[in-house]
């Protein structure tokens, strides 16, 4: 027989909260100034490289509506222009 209600009736089949307890925050450690930076993806070259251009042509447009025209750039650049933007991001990681 099964009892409804009372002190041991928890639903045991809802998902642990994850994540910082309430009220603690987590603590940042200082980045190091000295540290080198990261290398650039072949898309984010070709994103530096067009946004000046597309900035000279467009000078009224905003960070987001470059981003989107930069975006759709790269998805219509043939493969030949990509692999000039890859290989130097290839030697970028080298670095």
């Amino acid at each position: 027989m099964m009892t409804t209600g009372g002190a041991g009736a928890s639903n045991d089949n809802s998902p642990k909260k994850k994540g910082w307890p309430k009220g603690r925050k987590r603590r940042l450690l200082p980045k190091d100034s000295n540290a080198p930076k990261g290398p650039l993806s072949g898309y984010m070259l070709f994103m530096g490289d067009q946004r000046e251009i597309i900035r000279q042509t467009h000078p009224g447009l905003a960070f987001h509506e470059i981003t989107k025209l930069v975006a759709q750039r790269w998805a219509q650049l043939d493969t030949e222009s990509k692999t000039k933007y890859l290989e130097a991001a290839e030697a970028d990681k080298e670095r």
